[in-house]
C-alpha cells in the first residue's frame, strides 16, 4: 500500500495532543505535590492520635489491674467468711466447701487453720493430726499446732504417741507450761485393773509366779499350784507345781510336785535332775555359777545343777548372785564367794539383808549389820560409809534402797546418801523408777522425785516391773494390779 502522506491540519493536532499530555501530567504532579504536603501535615496529628491510645491502654490494663486487686481480696474475705459463718453453725462440710472455694484465690495461715478446727469438729482424726504436721512443717515456730496435737492424744488416752512426741516437742519448746502440765499428768497416771488372783510372787525380774484360787468339792482348799507367766501375763509354764523356783538364766526351773517332791526340769517340763536319796523341804533358784540353796532336815545346803548337795550345812543361807552369797551360824552372819565358801571363816555381821529373789548381792552393794546399826558392804567387803543407820533394807536394784532412822522410813543410794528423808511408816526399795511406801497403814508408790504417784490404798504392795505394772493386795486379800501409765507406754 502507498505511504499516506501528512495532510495539513496533521501538524496543529500533534502539537495539541502534546500539549493536552503536558497539563495532564503538570495536573497529576500538581496533585501529589498536594498529597504529599498534607500528609506531611497529618503525621504529627497521628502521633499524637496514637500516644493518647496508648494512653488510655495504660490506663484501662491500670484500671484493670486495680479493679482485679480491690475485687479478689473482696472475693477471698467473703468466701472466707461465709466458711467462718458455717463453722460456728456447726456446717462442717459446707465450711469446707466455702474453704475450698476461697483457698483457690489464697491460702494462708488464716484457713488452714480453720480446716485443721473443722477436721477436729468433724472427728476426722487422721486429717485432723495430718493438718497439725502438715502446719507444724510450715509454721515450726508456732507453738499452738504443736499443743493440738498433743492435746489430741491426751484426750485420747494414746500414752504411747504422747510420750514419744512430747520429749521431742520440749525440746523445742522447754519453757512452754502446757507441755510440763501434760508431763506432769502423765507422771502421775495410773490405772487399777482387777484379776483376783489368790498369790503372786516375782519369779525373776520378767516372771512372775502366780497361784490361782481352786477349792475342793469339801470347800477345802486344795494343794496350792504355782503358773509361770510373763510380765503380760501370759502363761509360759503351767504343769500344776505347788512350787517354783526359777534359775537366774531362766533355762530350767526347781519344781516341787504335789507329793513334795522336787526336781529340776526344763522350761518346757523334761526332766533335768533327781535326787532320790534325799528329801528336800525347800529349794531355791540355780545361780548363774551353778550353785543353788536347799533346805534338808531343817538345814541349809548347796547343791549343784545334778542335785548333788555340798557337806556344809547353816542354819541360813541366801542365793548366789554374782558369785556372792551370805550364811548364817549360830546366829551370826558372814558373807562367802563361790571359792571360798567351804572354808568359812570368822562370821562378824549380827545380819546380812536380802531382796525379795533371796540374793544379798545387788549392783555391787551388799547391806549388812554389826552391833552399832546397818551399812553397806562392796564386794570385796569394804565398808561405802561408816555412819550406821537403825535399818536398811537390801537393794533391789542400782536404784536408791529403804532405810530407817528414828522409826521412820526413807531412802539411800548406793553410795550411801540420803536422797528421800525418813517420812513413811514403812518402804521398799525402788525398781524401775518406783519404790513402795506405806502412810496410814496403807501402801502406795513413789517415784524418784518423791512425788506419790499412787496414793496409798493396799493392803500390800510388789514392785513395779518394767513394764510398768505393779502388783496389789486388795481389802479382800486378793491380788489386782496398777497400771502406773509413764512406765508402761515407755516399755
Amino acid at each position: 500500500m502507498p505511504k499516506r502522506q501528512p495532510e495539513p491540519g496533521d501538524h496543529r493536532r500533534s502539537s495539541m495532543a502534546v500539549s493536552n499530555k503536558k497539563q495532564k501530567f503538570d495536573a497529576v504532579q500538581g496533585d501529589t505535590d498536594h498529597s504529599l504536603h498534607c500528609s506531611k501535615r497529618k503525621i504529627p496529628q497521628m502521633r499524637k492520635l496514637i500516644s493518647v491510645l496508648l494512653i488510655f491502654c495504660v490506663i484501662g490494663a491500670w484500671g484493670s489491674i486495680a479493679h482485679r486487686n480491690i475485687s479478689v481480696p473482696n472475693e477471698y474475705e467473703n468466701n472466707y467468711a461465709r466458711a467462718r459463718e458455717a463453722f460456728d453453725k456447726g456446717y462442717y462440710v459446707e465450711t469446707l466447701s466455702w474453704l475450698n472455694a476461697a483457698e483457690k484465690i489464697e491460702s494462708n495461715y488464716e484457713t488452714d487453720c480453720l480446716r485443721r478446727d473443722t477436721y477436729r469438729n468433724m472427728g476426722e482424726a487422721e486429717s485432723y493430726i495430718g493438718e497439725c504436721q502438715r502446719l507444724i512443717g510450715s509454721y515450726p515456730e508456732d507453738v499452738e499446732n504443736y499443743i493440738a496435737v498433743l492435746g489430741h492424744y491426751r484426750a485420747n488416752e494414746n500414752y504411747g504417741k504422747l510420750l514419744q512426741l512430747l520429749p521431742v516437742y520440749m525440746e523445742r519448746f522447754p519453757e512452754n507450761e502446757r507441755m510440763k502440765e501434760l508431763l506432769e499428768e502423765i507422771r502421775h497416771s495410773w490405772r487399777y485393773v482387777q484379776t483376783g488372783y489368790y498369790d503372786v510372787q516375782y519369779a525373776t525380774p520378767s516372771l512372775l509366779k502366780i497361784r490361782y484360787t481352786e477349792l475342793a468339792e469339801n470347800g477345802e482348799e486344795r494343794y496350792p499350784e504355782y503358773v509361770l507367766t510373763d510380765n503380760d501375763g501370759r502363761k509360759i509354764f503351767s504343769y500344776g507345781y505347788q512350787d517354783i523356783a526359777v534359775s537366774q538364766d531362766g533355762g530350767s526351773a526347781m519344781v516341787c510336785d504335789q507329793n513334795g517332791v522336787w526336781t529340776r526340769v526344763t522350761a518346757d517340763n523334761q526332766l533335768l535332775a533327781k535326787n532320790d536319796e534325799v528329801t528336800f523341804e525347800k529349794m531355791g533358784s540355780l545361780s548363774t555359777s551353778g550353785i543353788a540353796t536347799a533346805v534338808i532336815d531343817g538345814k541349809y545346803r548347796f547343791v549343784n545343777g545334778e542335785l548333788k548337795i555340798a557337806a556344809p550345812k547353816w542354819e541360813d543361807a541366801a542365793t548366789f548372785s554374782e558369785g556372792i552369797n551370805a550364811v548364817s551360824q549360830d546366829g551370826k552372819w558372814t558373807v562367802v564367794n563361790q571359792d571360798s565358801w567351804g572354808e568359812v571363816g570368822e562370821y562378824l555381821y549380827a545380819d546380812v539383808a536380802r531382796n525379795r529373789y533371796d540374793l544379798c548381792n545387788t549392783g555391787g552393794r551388799i547391806v549388812v549389820a554389826d552391833s552399832q546399826g546397818y551399812f553397806l558392804l562392796d564386794t570385796e567387803l569394804i565398808p561405802v560409809f561408816n555412819r550406821r543407820y537403825e535399818e536398811i533394807k537390801a537393794f533391789e536394784s542400782e536404784e536408791p534402797t529403804a532405810y530407817r532412822e528414828n522409826g521412820q522410813w526413807g531412802f539411800l543410794n548406793t553410795a550411801g546418801e540420803s536422797v528421800i528423808a525418813p517420812q513413811y511408816e514403812d518402804a521398799q526399795s525402788f525398781v524401775n523408777g518406783y519404790a513402795a511406801v506405806k502412810q496410814n497403814g496403807l501402801w502406795g508408790y513413789l517415784d524418784l522425785q518423791g512425788d506419790m504417784i499412787v496414793e496409798p490404798q493396799f493392803e500390800e504392795c510388789l514392785p513395779v516391773r518394767e513394764n510398768g505394772i505393779a502388783y496389789v493386795k486388795n481389802e479382800e486379800g486378793y491380788w489386782d494390779y496398777v497400771i502406773v501409765d509413764m512406765l508402761y507406754y515407755q516399755s
